[in-house]
């Protein structure tokens, strides 16, 4: 459970947590493709069942992708004809292969084409270009349709930009200098906590650089996937780094991302992955209600957070409208196995033109094997009502010396219908992500 400090809150690092009674979270998990990317031979099998979207995966994919690629015009027959899918379900799994951080590419995908995301067209070249204006170095970019993705490799390898039509649903560092746009952590935080603090520069600010601040530098494949390895970080007697990988889903219209944790010490380790992505204001979050057998919900600033909290349709539901931190200006915290490797979130839109939709799809998890004192997804709200957090996590593993650990996770960003309403137990926002991730 986080107790991050803040420079300007002085939150103490010793928080109170409340424990939810499992009773009162449905025991429905909801069915998604979330678990495919952690098992990409699966993915790759469900692929070559429904055709259309083995082709996908291995569209995006690198030298066996191209082999695929070949039968791309019967891998859109084999949408509608079902033998020639067969056959395009073949050289699809061989893609998949070769395609290990495409990761669900092929159950997810299957869905794409039923919601229209398989029209997300080509990938804008080049990937590597000139930063923006005030910036520094160069952005690495994965633009197709009306989407676009970008990391820059100099704040840790960060995610900087998730945007569809221009409207980004990631924050900058405008809405706060240090926690911003989306990275990845490792988990337990209280292996770190301290140390961060000491190398931050600022008491208060539990920033790790070889997470937040220090440079990624980024290479880009042949397949136009780019990757950037982190420097060594030594805490806790341990020595490792990250690496990650971003890749093009244009089939599913999504994006792929692997993160790598790899123990570059002479002994174990024992550590987990932790995605932690921050969000605008007011935005509703929302998971598959967590397993009969999975632990209570952890909570932090229960006074705070348990009005946003509904649970409904088979989902748990947070609304961050409801959240008021009060004069003591407390922050908020929901920890829970969510039951089937989802996380969506709804973004306002302000424009008329329908809420945004961000997806986060990863393997499903254990009950209770997230980071020492975590569970699988975790929603943070900042005191100031600034932005909120959407986290997920790993399983935290024993790694022996050398070796890595991949961890797939999908991103996908969709606009709803305009009459999609914005609210806690919608079934229509469910049935959405359920149909994208089939």
């Amino acid at each position: 459970m986080r107790a991050r400090l803040f420079e300007s809150f002085g939150r103490p690092a010793a928080v109170a947590l409340v424990v939810l009674s499992a009773a009162m979270l449905s025991a429905v998990g909801c069915s998604s493709g979330g678990s495919k990317p952690g098992t990409p031979g699966a993915a790759g099998a469900a692929a070559g069942s429904t055709g259309a979207a083995g082709v996908g995966a291995a569209g995006s994919t690198g030298a066996a992708g191209a082999t695929a690629g070949a039968t791309g015009a019967a891998g859109a027959t084999a949408g509608s004809t079902g033998a020639a899918g067969s056959t395009a379900g073949s050289t699809g799994a061989a893609g998949s292969t070769a395609g290990s951080t495409g990761a669900a590419g092929g159950t997810a995908g299957s869905t794409a084409g039923t919601t229209g995301a398989a029209g997300a067209g080509a990938l804008v070249l080049p990937v590597m270009r000139t930063a923006a204006a005030g910036a520094t170095g160069s952005v690495y970019t994965l633009e197709f349709g009306n989407t676009k993705f970008t990391v820059d490799p100099a704040p840790g390898g960060r995610i900087v930009e998730y945007s569809l039509d221009g409207t980004n649903v990631l924050t900058n560092a405008t809405v706060n200098p240090s926690y911003w746009g989306s990275t990845l952590w490792s988990a337990p935080e209280g292996q770190w906590m301290v140390a961060g603090v000491a190398t931050a520069g600022s008491p208060g600010m539990m920033i790790v650089p070889g997470f937040d601040t220090l440079p990624y530098p980024m290479t880009v494949a042949a397949d136009n996937s780019f990757s950037g390895a982190g420097p060594n970080l030594t805490f806790s007697n341990m020595t490792f780094n990250i690496t990650k990988k971003f890749s093009a889903n244009l089939t599913a219209g999504a994006i792929d991302i692997v993160y790598s944790i790899t123990n570059q010490g002479t002994g174990s380790m024992t550590i987990g992955h932790w995605e932690v992505t921050r969000v605008f204001p007011n935005g509703l979050t929302f998971f598959p209600a967590p397993a009969a057998n999975a632990l209570p919900a952890q909570v932090a600033g229960a006074a705070v957070v348990n009005p946003c909290v509904t649970t409904a349709s088979g989902a748990v539901w947070l609304d961050h409208s409801k959240y008021n931190s009060g004069a003591s200006m407390q922050y908020g915290k929901y920890s829970v196995d969510a039951g089937g490797g989802w996380i969506a979130h709804v973004v306002p839109d302000s424009a008329g033109k329908g809420d945004l939709l961000l997806v986060k799809t990863f393997m499903q998890i254990a009950v209770n094997s997230a980071g020492t004192g975590h569970r699988e997804v975790e929603v943070y709200y900042r005191p100031d009502r600034s932005y909120e957090e959407i986290e997920d996590h790993h399983a935290q593993a024993t790694f022996t010396a050398g070796q890595k650990i991949d961890w797939p996770v999908r991103w996908y960003l969709r606009r709803l219908p305009t009459s999609v309403t914005r609210t806690a137990g919608n079934q229509q926002l469910v049935d959405y992500v359920t149909n994208l991730l089939k």
